[in-house]
């Protein structure tokens, strides 16, 4: 069955490819997203019978809404509201499907980023500006990893526009591995002050296993976000793919989740 490009927002929606990356307004979609789950119960029941009372458990499951749409689009609405499979780490997947697409998913407080690969295993993540409190010497240890990982300097500016997007780039490789940042920390030896001290063998290791890219074209300022993908994909093989963003309106959701059924 042909696959549905799954944005058609601004900017314009590459054709269905090895990787897209789809960015979701979760304040301008808590009504429309919340009527799409009404309607055509996005959500498996488990998480539907779950009701939200604060608001970052309603943004949370507003992003879920989002990420099953965007699933839908590929693998059909069956598939794509049952629950996932979770990893030892946490990583969701979907259980099982006939056009198998990998997935990595991550929201802030006001938006969710989604990455689609049909070519293989993919992390992402996304940080809002904000002020970080974190001492000098961890500060400095983080983007010095975050900075090995990955063939662009990290940007100047402000400090923590700086260690955000260090940050960023720590979380879409753990995602990618599935191990958690936590255990990638602790592997690069840079987890805590008691750790032995940054493995440059680890390093290696891990920059010669992973591609990893920050991402800024269709990204409001106040967003950090990258992504990391293994080595030999075609995701990022050439220019990293545009952020498009996720339509909001009532007819474009329909057809999204509709288009595989």
């Amino acid at each position: 069955m042909k696959k549905c490009p799954v944005v058609v927002g601004r900017p314009a929606a590459r054709p269905h490819g090895a990787l897209q990356l789809v960015l979701v307004d979760l304040e301008a979609g808590q009504l429309s997203l919340s009527a799409l789950d009404s309607e055509w119960l996005v959500l498996p029941p488990a998480m539907r019978r779950q009701q939200p009372s604060q608001p970052h458990e309603l943004r949370r499951r507003i992003a879920h809404i989002a990420l099953r749409a965007i699933l839908a689009s590929q693998v059909g609405l069956d598939i794509a509201r049952q629950p996932f499979v979770v990893g030892g780490a946490g990583k969701p997947r979907l259980a099982q499907s006939g056009d198998p697409i990998e997935f990595s998913f991550a929201h802030s407080e006001s938006h969710a980023l989604v990455a689609l690969s049909a070519d293989g295993p993919v992390g992402i993540d996304i940080e809002a500006a904000r002020a970080v409190r974190i001492s000098p010497d961890r500060r400095a240890l983080l983007e010095a990893a975050a900075e090995a990982l990955a063939p662009v300097p990290l940007p100047s500016g402000p400090a923590d526009r700086r260690f955000l997007q260090a940050w960023v780039r720590l979380e879409a490789v753990a995602k990618l591995t599935g191990e958690g940042i936590s255990a990638l920390l602790g592997r690069l030896g840079v987890r805590s002050r008691s750790a032995a001290g940054p493995s440059s063998r680890e390093f290696s290791d891990v920059a010669a296993r992973s591609i990893v890219r920050d991402l800024a074209a269709g990204l409001p300022p106040q967003l950090h976000a990258a992504v990391a993908v293994p080595c030999g994909s075609r995701g990022l093989a050439g220019e990293t793919p545009l952020v498009t963003s996720l339509p909001l309106d009532a007819g474009s959701l329909e057809a999204l989740v509709t288009c595989r059924s």
